[in-house]
């Protein structure tokens, strides 16, 4: 977090849920089903932090979902699986980006 331009309060507020998510991710554990879940929960959270620009989003995101699927997954090397979910990621934040663009510019468009 510290290399990102963070307010303080932001910090605490994304370590705070850095450290919910590990400890329910480390019941159920990260696959495929539900990454996605994970993605857009920390992309929403990290939307409304100020002072970061898109592709600093972008990687904070990444990040942070490194270090959970590293906290989760034992063991010094990355597993089969921690190399394909970390390979989802960037795609999967580009797309949910994608979406949430289109779905605010077709908001500004009114029907009659």
């Amino acid at each position: 977090m510290k290399a990102y331009a963070t307010k303080g309060k932001d910090n605490e507020k994304i370590v705070n849920k850095i450290t919910r998510l590990v400890n329910k991710y480390k019941k159920t554990g990260i696959n495929k089903e539900n990454i996605c879940g994970l993605v857009s929960t920390l992309m929403i959270d990290v939307q409304s932090m100020k002072g970061l620009v898109g592709p600093e989003k972008k990687d904070l995101v990444i990040d942070l979902i490194y270090s959970v699927i590293e906290q989760i997954d034992a063991g010094e090397e990355d597993s089969e699986l921690e190399t394909v979910l970390k390979t989802m990621v960037p795609p999967m934040i580009d797309s949910f980006s994608v979406m949430l663009k289109v779905n605010k510019a077709c908001a500004c468009i009114k029907f009659k």
